[in-house]
């Protein structure tokens, strides 16, 4: 007993002087940068950008950290080809499939409403704020939150702050996961399969639920450290007019050339498709403007992380719960979805 009262003083002392490390601020050290200037230089100083999505939700997105050494940045380039090859690997595998039945299934009712069931089983609400609190170091001492004028500054810390409290979520999973399911699993694929192909199965779900685990305590730690810096004030939120105008252009470069196809198309006699055009509001962001902001802003898995919090907005966000949910906080813009958006909002991510 007496040494586990040592190790929660301990404990207790690292995270009073961790706190009292981020209450006394790094301003002095980490000035602010504005979008102009685009990259952080300091390592722990992070971006995250925000962008309007569907059913009035918003995206997050952190760049990649600034490493501290060569080997840092290999360990970083080595998990961004990881991750890529992976998230393409479930993309061909699974969400394609997934897409084409649904659009086979759309035609049944029954059919549709047991895909609509199955999609929002297998799409979890918790996996856009998980991504974005994983990309966070631990070093983190100062987050920029940059987000376009068109999106409330009350709006975007609403977010977060819902976003942060999503860590109870990801506390339960990791509970439900590490207590409940994995030594029932690592059990059946060590010593109780019956057949190679049972045990085959088992080990790859136990790989599988292991990685749940890694990352259920990675986000919950990281929602604790940024809940930390939002208390001591430092996290900011920037409304950029920079980032604003690059949006606007992204969005009417992206117009035009839709324009110049569906002109193209009517002169060939081919069937013409809806043309996206953005107002300027808490509108979904057709795919070819989140490409054009990931390439320009050198923003890697932009483009990735936009459709996977589009598609937690389309299934679990409708427009009442979104009513609901920010109440408080009115627009003089009108919901529009795009053929192009609607399309890829029904698949489920990873």
């Amino acid at each position: 007993m007496e040494g586990w009262r040592r190790l929660q003083r301990f404990v207790a002392a690292r995270v009073a002087a961790r706190q009292a490390e981020v209450a006394r601020g790094l301003s002095g050290q980490l000035p602010m940068r504005p979008f102009a200037e685009s990259l952080p230089t300091h390592p722990q100083h992070q971006h995250v950008y925000v962008l309007p999505t569907l059913n009035g939700q918003l995206s997050f997105h952190a760049r990649l950290a600034v490493p501290t050494s060569g080997t840092e940045r290999a360990a970083i380039v080595a998990a961004y080809a990881m991750r890529t090859a992976r998230l393409a690997a479930w993309e061909s595998a699974v969400a394609a499939p997934w897409q084409r039945l649904g659009a086979h299934a759309s035609a049944a009712p029954l059919l549709r409403s047991a895909h609509a069931a199955l999609t929002r089983l297998g799409t979890r609400r918790t996996a856009p704020g998980e991504y974005l609190l994983r990309a966070l170091p631990p070093r983190t001492a100062r987050i920029e939150v940059i987000h376009p004028p068109c999106v409330e500054g009350r709006l975007a810390r609403r977010t977060l702050a819902l976003l942060l409290r999503d860590r109870q979520a990801h506390k339960r999973q990791l509970f439900v996961l590490s207590v409940l399911v994995a030594p029932p699993l690592l059990f059946v694929a060590k010593f109780a399969a019956l057949s190679p192909a049972l045990a085959l199965a088992a080990n790859a779900a136990f790989v599988y639920i292991a990685f749940r685990i890694v990352n259920a305590w990675r986000a919950m730690s990281s929602a604790a450290r940024v809940q930390m810096l939002v208390d001591s004030g430092n996290v900011v939120f920037t409304a950029s007019d920079a980032f604003g105008r690059s949006l606007q252009d992204a969005c009417d470069k992206v117009s035009h050339d839709l324009q110049a196809q569906t002109i193209q198309q009517s002169t060939q006699q081919q069937p013409i498709q809806q043309v996206w055009h953005w107002n300027g509001g808490l509108e979904d962001l057709h795919d070819n403007v989140l490409a054009i902001l990931e390439k320009d802003l050198k923003m890697y898995e932009w483009l990735r992380n936009y459709r996977r919090a589009r598609m937690v907005a389309f299934v679990h966000y409708s427009n009442e719960t979104n009513e609901q949910k920010h109440e408080s906080f009115s627009t003089n813009t009108t919901l529009q979805t795009s053929t192009p958006s609607t399309t890829a909002a029904t698949s489920p991510p990873k």
